[in-house]
């Protein structure tokens, strides 16, 4: 989340994609560490949803749980504030 909002400060928006910020803010993609893969992430209109598929192992399509750190069977959900 520290590198998405480095990169929308000096940008002026947040990027397209993770691999944006390779190597400017990042020295490579985080992986998710649920699955092995890259975080999920996408934006959404002025702002993003970063996520990972959680325990479960099923991308939820960054749906998160009942309540912030909820970890059961959801996908865990980052959005700034």
């Amino acid at each position: 989340m520290a590198a998405l909002r480095l990169y929308q400060v000096e940008h002026g928006a947040y990027p397209d994609s993770l691999e944006a910020l390779v190597p400017e803010c990042l020295p490579s993609v985080p992986q998710d560490p649920f699955g092995g893969k890259p975080l999920k992430y996408r934006r959404e209109g002025n702002s993003y949803v970063l996520y990972s598929i959680g325990a479960d192992l099923k991308d939820g399509g960054g749906v998160g749980g009942e309540y912030e750190g909820d970890l059961r069977g959801r996908d865990l959900v980052f959005r700034p504030e």
